[in-house]
């Protein structure tokens, strides 16, 4: 009974040390990706719900919301559909800057978030 309660007691601990990591890149990111027509900006929102992390990105009035919204360490990860195509995000989150790629129809856009 005592090494089970152990053993709980240590995966409740890592699960509150997962939330804290997690929670420390929550909130506003004021994001740009640059794409071979345009420079494309706007604010990528980042926040933690019953159901795990969620985010949207917000342009010129249109919300966008994150699929698969993973954060590990330093490092994010998430999927999105804009305009019809499926893209893949990933980064890492530097202090309070995210260098990142946007990967989309074989084209990999670079893409640097500021927080908010």
């Amino acid at each position: 009974m005592t090494i089970l309660l152990f053993a709980l007691s240590f995966f409740l601990t890592d699960s509150e040390f997962l939330v804290t990591v997690n929670s420390e890149f929550l909130g506003q990111w004021k994001y740009e990706v640059e794409a071979p027509d345009m420079t494309y900006s706007g604010i990528m929102e980042l926040s933690e719900s019953d159901e795990g992390l969620t985010g949207k990105l917000v342009s010129q009035g249109t919300e966008i919301p994150m699929d698969e919204v993973v954060i590990e360490g330093n490092d994010l990860s998430f999927k999105m559909v804009v305009m019809g195509y499926q893209c893949s995000v990933t980064g890492t989150f530097e202090s309070d800057k995210l260098k990142g790629v946007v990967s989309v129809e074989g084209m990999e856009l670079p893409l640097v978030a500021i927080r908010k």
